[in-house]
């Protein structure tokens, strides 16, 4: 034990010297800065989404901020499915032929994707304005028009995830970093002034929860803008065009199909827990459960790597890769741990703190998620791991299943302590979201370990 904390001491301190001398040579050097960016990046992010949504949950209060996060989770699942694996495919091919010095190809490789980016974005749109009516109906909640004023704010967000993906295969994440920086600073300063100069006004709830949506497609829209222009600046685009072979062009697509039912999956496992609850639990519980949801996300995602890394991972190979992955690991053991703890000790604080007593009811539910920072963290490596040694199948099989029973599980669960009591309704939820990814967890490990 002695010798793995000195051992991984040393490890720290090793790093921070080499950011202090701003020493970012070789696939241990880009690995650190991307890190670093990808840390300010998140930290940015979470502060800023966290800021956001504490001064507009003080402002709605529980039931008209769950019928804010009901929609704001519709909308944001509908937007997972305009890109099933095409940014991954994008960072992938692009960071290899950039690896290669063939800027030309990597030009043709982006322009590919995002024609197949904007059908399937288009795809989405229409199926989303298609459902809009039905998922009203299903969740007996005034929200037809509210998810209605989303549909600007779902395709911008799937246009913006897309080209911020561009720059991750370029290693650079600066820009994105920047990007959600305008970003935060924008919605922080605009929503929270207009949404109270409407309530001064005595608009409805549903008007209001129409104008922040009509509000983030713009905004969207603008940093879309912004991440284009940065774009054709860079190498890639000023170099010789050339269209791709259609030998190569089935290869992005096998690559690509590949990924597909990983994505479905991942977003059944992941982003269902709302449209559950939705149909089944009143708004203030949603606005609990989401209070809650959102601290275990805005955490976890401190300790996440695996987006900085993933470039990093498709570039190496063999016992660079294997010595690469473990450390990884280790580092993120110890974060993950340690917030773990902190949350269970200080939870109570932390809820009464930022969100005020209308929200304490949200304390158990935050306590039982908090066991999610550590597995939230381990399974986003392990995808990308797989994924970047070109074996997205591997896992596949594992996450189908894990979903299936994750759905039906939370299905049942919810549906029957639905009609005891809401809050038991919350909790068997979450027990079964929890229990769901210790089981995605081990089933990775033992893949992994089998495979390879």
């Amino acid at each position: 034990m002695n010798n793995f904390v000195i051992s991984e001491g040393k490890e720290f301190f090793s790093i921070f010297k080499r950011i202090k001398n701003r020493d970012f040579s070789g696939n241990s050097g880009i690995a650190i800065r991307n890190t670093v960016y990808q840390f300010a990046y998140n930290f940015v992010s979470k502060i800023g989404s966290l800021i956001f949504t504490v001064i507009l949950a003080r402002i709605l209060m529980p039931e008209l901020f769950g019928l804010y996060s009901l929609a704001l989770s519709t909308i944001i699942i509908l937007s997972l499915f305009t890109d099933l694996g095409a940014g991954q495919t994008l960072v992938r091919f692009i960071s290899g032929e950039i690896s290669k010095k063939r800027t030309s190809k990597a030009r043709a490789y982006a322009i590919y994707l995002f024609k197949l980016k904007f059908i399937l974005t288009s795809g989405v749109l229409i199926l989303f304005l298609l459902l809009a009516k039905p998922l009203s109906e299903y969740y007996q909640k005034p929200i037809f028009l509210i998810l209605l004023s989303g549909c600007l704010y779902l395709f911008s967000i799937s246009i913006a995830s897309f080209l911020q993906s561009f720059f991750h295969a370029l290693n650079d994440f600066k820009t994105n970093f920047i990007r959600e920086s305008l970003f935060q600073l924008m919605r922080l300063i605009i929503i929270p002034v207009l949404v109270l100069y409407f309530i001064s006004k005595a608009i409805s709830g549903e008007k209001i929860l129409v104008f922040i949506f009509v509000c983030f497609g713009i905004l969207w829209v603008i940093l879309a803008l912004f991440l284009l222009i940065k774009i054709k600046k860079t190498p890639v685009f000023s170099a010789k065009k050339i269209k791709l072979a259609l030998k190569e062009k089935k290869q992005v697509n096998s690559f690509f199909v590949s990924l597909v039912l990983f994505s479905i999956f991942s977003i059944i496992f992941s982003y269902t827990d709302i449209l559950l609850l939705g149909g089944f639990v009143s708004l203030e519980y949603i606005g609990y459960y989401q209070v809650a949801m959102g601290l275990v996300g805005s955490l976890s995602t401190l300790v996440l790597f695996s987006g900085s890394l993933f470039p990093v991972f498709s570039s190496m190979k063999g016992d660079a890769l294997e010595s690469g992955f473990n450390r990884t690991l280790k580092i993120t053991f110890i974060i993950s741990f340690v917030m773990c703890a902190g949350v269970l000790l200080f939870s109570k604080v932390i809820i009464e703190m930022l969100y005020g007593q209308a929200y304490l009811q949200a304390v158990p539910f935050f306590r039982e998620l908090c066991l999610l920072l550590i597995l939230l963290p381990f399974t986003s490596l392990y995808g990308a791991y797989f994924i970047a040694k070109g074996k997205p199948e591997i896992i596949k099989n594992l996450l189908i299943f894990v979903s299936l029973f994750n759905l039906g599980l939370n299905f049942l669960v919810v549906y029957f302590f639905s009609q005891y009591s809401y809050s038991y309704a919350v909790f068997g939820l979450i027990s079964g979201t929890v229990f769901s990814n210790i089981i995605y967890l081990i089933g990775c490990i033992l893949k992994k370990n089998k495979s390879f």
